[in-house]
């Protein structure tokens, strides 16, 4: 016999929970005819997301992290403010590896607390490449450019903090001659992400974060044409990630992540369209670690490795593993960072700039210090005490 739960017992995160749930599996849609991948198995996003290999579902304390794992606005994420991001990537088993793709990401954040909101524009996939036609080389392009929108509250005395991201994906495929565009063509789907902290004893968090599967579909009309066998709808994979997070200090950061990937059996490669991706569901491990090495009043020294085998969704193709690094300098209230991420017949490029909005004011005396100011450390500070001194 099948047990109705007492809705009077239910509280706000129950049906904000709730709520999410049906509004992601509504947005859960049918296959259809074959075209691209709006989504890569390989790690995107900001330097700090990279440089610790992607695995932010537990920790969601960086700029791009905390917008893919939205409750981490509310509770993780240590700063207000700005950042753009550019990467240049070269993957051989998409394209060719002399190929660069290279692609700008914009976040902002801001914290109300018990609130966390973010704004995020960034490009999980890109394929290009010279193809003749008719003897003639024309460049073509496919990208994906995700906009998404997040909010996020704290629950059950701060222990608990549930986010929502409504994701707005957009695929652009064009075709240039000369460096000029001649053709190109577009199409969006919308859908919404969950996301879920909770803080564990001992400083340890646990995540969770469910992005559904995305169709955006080509109109057939537009499709007419000398290129009409290359505008082709694209397939976004639904993401289910779990992770552990240990957060024993403000200057250290330990994550796990194993990520479930869904199906996209209609995708295949821009460079050869008998070669699909995604036709079967794969798992993704990821580690990553930060430390601040140098802690002054204006300057901080930041440091991130990570690695993760990436389950490659390409047939007949074998996993790689790759490794990744960071470093992020912050003087006075500007941050800038450089990153790689490398692996077999892959390497990703990052550079990054930003503005911290809080300590700004907090120059400015718009907003007062925070009442529990931590000593500076200097340099190489111990990093696993346990401490919430300065803390989120």
């Amino acid at each position: 016999m099948m047990m109705i739960p007492n809705l009077r017992t239910w509280n706000s995160t129950s049906y904000f929970l709730l709520f999410g749930l049906v509004l992601s599996l509504a947005w859960l849609p049918a296959r259809a005819r074959a075209g691209y991948s709006a989504w890569d198995s390989t790690v995107r996003g900001d330097l700090r997301t990279v440089g610790m290999a992607g695995a932010m579902v537990g920790l969601a304390d960086s700029f791009i992290g905390s917008v893919q794992n939205p409750a981490g606005l509310s509770m993780t994420l240590d700063s207000t403010g700005l950042q753009w991001v550019s990467t240049a990537i070269r993957d051989g088993h998409l394209q060719s590896y002399d190929v660069l793709a290279v692609a700008q990401s914009f976040v902002a954040t801001g914290a109300l607390y018990p609130w966390g909101f973010g704004y995020a524009v960034w490009s999980p996939q890109a394929e290009s490449g010279t193809y003749f036609m008719g003897g003639k080389p024309y460049q073509f392009a496919v990208a994906t450019q995700e906009y998404r929108f997040s909010v996020s509250r704290l629950f059950l005395s701060e222990q608990l903090s549930i986010g929502l991201t409504g994701i707005v994906s957009r695929t652009r495929q064009s075709v240039s001659e000369l460096g000029s565009e001649i053709a190109s063509r577009g199409a969006t789907s919308i859908g919404l992400g969950l996301g879920a902290l909770y803080q564990l004893p001992e400083r340890w968090l646990a995540g969770v974060s469910f992005i559904p599967s995305m169709d955006l579909q080509m109109d057939p009309s537009d499709k007419n044409g000398a290129f009409s066998d290359f505008f082709q709808s694209a397939y976004s994979p639904a993401r289910l990630s779990l992770g552990l997070g240990w957060v024993p200090n403000r200057v250290f950061r330990f994550s796990s992540e194993i990520q479930w990937v869904g199906e996209t059996p209609n995708a295949a490669l821009l460079s050869d369209s008998t070669r699909r991706i995604g036709e079967h569901w794969t798992l993704q491990p990821r580690l990553g670690i930060s430390y601040t090495a140098a802690d002054f009043k204006e300057l901080e020294l930041k440091l991130m490795a990570g690695t993760y085998l990436e389950t490659v969704r390409l047939a007949d193709v074998p996993s790689r593993i790759h490794f990744s690094g960071g470093v992020e300098v912050n003087p006075w209230i500007f941050s800038f960072g450089w990153g790689l991420d490398e692996g077999r017949l892959y390497k990703n490029f990052i550079f990054s700039g930003g503005v911290d909005f809080l300590k700004l004011m907090r120059k400015f005396e718009v907003i007062p210090e925070s009442r529990e100011k931590p000593r500076y450390a200097g340099w190489f500070p111990n990093p696993v005490y346990l401490s919430d001194v300065g803390l989120p």
